[in-house]
């Protein structure tokens, strides 16, 4: 975890629809 929390997927994501089920979005407040 290293302080990286989960989010919601960025707008202007291009992650290919297939993948989007496996894909994590994470930020770290620093």
């Amino acid at each position: 975890e290293a302080g990286f929390r989960e989010i919601d997927e960025y707008p202007e994501t291009e992650v290919p629809p297939p993948l989007r089920p496996y894909w994590l979005f994470m930020e770290k407040k620093i």
